[in-house]
């Protein structure tokens, strides 16, 4: 099963309700906190995916330095506490047995979030995740003894290996990568395994108005899985968003209509300029793109995903819609390949 790590916000979320038949038997989700504000968004979203059979990964990674997380004592419990609130939306029943969600820790959790975690395993029997980077130093040793803190074999932990950026290493760094990640999952010998690591540049002033980039994110993974036959490495993302490396600043102003599409060896990116001062400058320049979208091989039919009916369907300025249909459409694309594999 793949791993697609989305930010807690209202276009991931709604990408992954609206189109949860799409991706939902090849595709454990993780919700990434970031800010205070997401523990009470991200709530409705797991008791919703949770209802209708999937058990999502949270990941409150960034909760140490400088994120607004910081201060909130215990994330998961915090989560935990408004999923079992009584709410108009509540629709999980809080005694059932089965894990509403899997917290995923990293090598620096307080101790705090481990002792929770450990309850929370020993109440509701989830799988603990654990997300590092696969060079981080003495990470063997570490994950053994965060493995003996909760009770459990480190081969019953859910081994995360976040390999960030990938898109721009050079040679000799992609090599280091993929030695690290092959040495520590083979020393390790987890259950479960997964790749993560992204292509998408967190800036775009670079790309123009079209360029293709290479999911070399994906080929990581088939160069780590062929190299540990062994064992069950996945595949894992961030979807079509940088995920950034610590807590997003203010908004701006919005940004010219853009998005990044996936296909199977690459996304394709393309940005249509909203000029004028019309109102409706910014639909109509996604109106724009969309017909140059379609105007080429990598679109896909209608009915291979929400987001691709959506994009035939409305023409919006809304920047939050722009991703929630990208994001279904690579929802879809990442199923398609899990299927296939």
């Amino acid at each position: 099963m793949a791993v697609v790590a989305l930010q807690a916000r209202s276009a991931e979320f709604r990408a992954l309700t609206s189109s949860l038949a799409d991706w939902a038997a090849q595709i454990q989700p993780m919700l990434v906190l970031l800010r205070p504000t997401d523990i009470e968004s991200a709530a409705p979203v797991v008791a919703e995916l949770y209802r209708r059979g999937v058990v999502p990964l949270v990941d409150s990674s960034l909760h140490t330095g400088r994120s607004p997380l910081r201060n909130v004592p215990g994330t998961f419990a915090a989560l935990a506490d408004e999923l079992l609130r009584p709410t108009p939306w509540t629709q999980a029943d809080p005694a059932d047995d089965s894990a509403a969600f899997c917290p995923v820790l990293r090598l620096e959790s307080s101790v705090r979030e481990v002792v929770w975690a450990k309850q929370w395993l020993a109440e509701r029997g989830t799988r603990v995740a654990v997300r590092l980077a696969p060079q981080r130093p003495l990470a063997h040793q570490r994950v053994l003894e965060l493995a003996t803190a909760l009770g459990l074999r480190a081969t019953a932990l859910h081994i995360i290996l976040d390999c960030g950026y990938v898109a721009e290493h050079e040679l000799a760094e992609w090599r280091a990568v993929r030695r690290a990640a092959v040495g520590l999952l083979g020393s390790l010998r987890p259950e479960r395994a997964t790749i993560l690591a992204s292509a998408i540049p967190v800036a775009r002033d670079r790309l123009g108005c079209r360029a293709e980039l290479p999911r070399r994110e994906r080929d990581l993974w088939l160069e780590v899985r062929s190299a540990c036959p062994q064992l069950p490495v996945e595949y894992g993302d961030h979807g079509v968003v940088a995920m950034p490396d610590g807590p997003p600043g203010p908004g701006g102003r919005t940004p010219h209509p853009y998005l990044y599409y996936t296909g199977r060896v690459s996304y394709l990116f393309l940005r249509r300029r909203a000029t004028g001062t019309a109102p409706g400058r910014y639909a109509e320049a996604f109106h724009e793109l969309v017909k140059d979208l379609l105007a080429t091989d990598a679109a896909r039919p209608a009915e291979f995903s929400w987001g691709d009916r959506e994009l035939r369907r409305r023409y919006t300025g809304s920047s939050t819609e722009w991703i929630a249909f990208a994001t279904s459409h690579h929802l879809s694309q990442v199923a398609h390949e899990t299927r296939a594999a």
